[in-house]
């Protein structure tokens, strides 16, 4: 890859996901420097100050991942669905699964089903 190629994938001018990678970036900028309006950073020795700055950016970042895998709703089959058991599983709305990942605890929205006959 041609270093120009490289820089402009890096400020999220092309490839996919450019603009999510420009307004991660952006929002992380702007928490940071609200925490530094406030004075959240000072007297903080250079470690400390690396561990909130990265702090700041993977709760940034895990925000952003969890409103991207909950706007995707396409594990809605509809009102019902087959059930593994040979039954017929009804939809009865969205709940939440919360799990870790890198970024830390994030909380996801899925389709619930339920089968009255294997529950």
């Amino acid at each position: 890859m041609v270093r120009g190629e490289t820089e402009r994938k890096r400020a999220g001018r092309t490839g996919k996901g450019g603009g999510l990678e420009q307004a991660l970036e952006a929002e992380t900028q702007s928490e940071l420097s609200r925490l530094l309006e406030a004075g959240g950073l000072q007297g903080l020795d250079f470690e400390a100050l690396e561990h909130q700055c990265r702090e700041v950016a993977l709760k940034t970042a895990a925000a952003f991942v969890e409103a991207r895998l909950n706007a995707d709703h396409s594990d809605h089959d509809g009102a019902t669905r087959a059930c593994a058991c040979g039954g017929v599983a009804h939809y009865r709305g969205r709940r939440e699964k919360r799990f870790t990942s890198i970024l830390g605890r994030l909380r996801l929205n899925r389709a619930y089903y339920h089968c009255p006959d294997c529950g």
